[in-house]
């Protein structure tokens, strides 16, 4: 299986595609797609600017075909259409250039698209996920979650999420021979319902759908459990705020006190994006 990488902002102008740009500029013979639409100049509902994805010659996009992008050859076509953007196509690029991708956007349609995925000669497979959206977190082997001051601009809010996150990513996988009662979801209706005597267990984190801040407090309270979990969380801390125009956030001091409150990190990587050299 290839490895899948996933991408979630918190928020709008957050910075997730300024950090997915540093990240596959070190990367080769990669995939790319998106679960929401990127790339473009102008966001197409809110209506702000966006900054382009750059992909190199060799690599492949996965896109929509009235997104084709300029530089590109179809390589295949998924089962999978779109009333306004037309056919979901794979593309190879045959130079370095910008593109607008929009791909799978359901957990059906994104094992559709890592069944063709597993096809091409690549080395990993980069999901773009949309604003909080998290189904990428059912199939990715790695994710980066993105946050910064247009989610908080209050850092004790920041440090609070980061920990849910980290939390989040700290439930157990099942054991086999566990007893425990099968729930769909986790979200705002059920977490007064459940049994503290009991056990139960999700499917994956996607599941969650409560707000990052509540998780600690969830977990304390309940015996939750996932069937399966991504291998490595990074957190990517950005100082910039877009809707200003300037560095607001103290990355260092958030991430120290993350440090300072969360002991169990043995799959985490920190990463400040005001730093010039952020990659892991």
């Amino acid at each position: 299986m290839k490895k899948v990488v996933g991408f979630i902002g918190l928020c709008k102008n957050v910075g997730k595609t300024t950090f997915l740009n540093k990240y596959i500029k070190e990367k080769e013979k990669y995939l790319i797609t998106s679960i929401g639409w990127d790339g473009e100049a102008i966001d197409h509902i809110f209506g702000i600017k966006k900054p382009s994805i750059f992909v190199k010659e060799g690599s492949f996009v996965c896109t929509y075909s009235n997104l084709k992008p300029t530089k590109s050859e179809k390589i295949s076509e998924l089962p999978i259409e779109n009333q306004f953007l037309g056919k979901l196509e794979i593309y190879r690029m045959k130079e370095n250039d910008i593109v607008q991708v929009a791909g799978p956007s359901s957990i059906t349609q994104l094992k559709t698209f890592l069944k063709f995925a597993e096809n091409l000669e690549i080395s990993e497979i980069i999901i773009d996920g949309a604003a909080d959206r998290r189904i990428t977190l059912s199939v990715s082997n790695e994710i980066f979650y993105i946050c910064g001051p247009t989610y908080s601009q209050n850092e004790q809010k920041l440090i609070r999420t980061i920990i849910g996150i980290i939390e989040m990513f700290n439930i157990p996988i099942i054991e086999p021979n566990q007893q425990f009662i099968e729930i769909k979801s986790i979200n705002k209706t059920n977490i007064n319902t459940l049994d503290e005597n009991q056990k139960y267990v999700i499917e994956d984190f996607s599941k969650i759908v409560i707000d990052y801040e509540l998780i600690p407090k969830v977990l304390k309270k309940y015996k939750i459990f996932v069937k399966k979990k991504p291998e490595k969380l990074n957190i990517v801390i950005n100082s910039f705020n877009a809707d200003l125009m300037k560095h607001t956030l103290n990355t260092s001091k958030i991430k120290e006190e993350v440090g300072r409150l969360i002991s169990n990190t043995h799959a985490l990587e920190i990463i400040d994006l005001t730093a010039s050299n952020s990659l892991p």
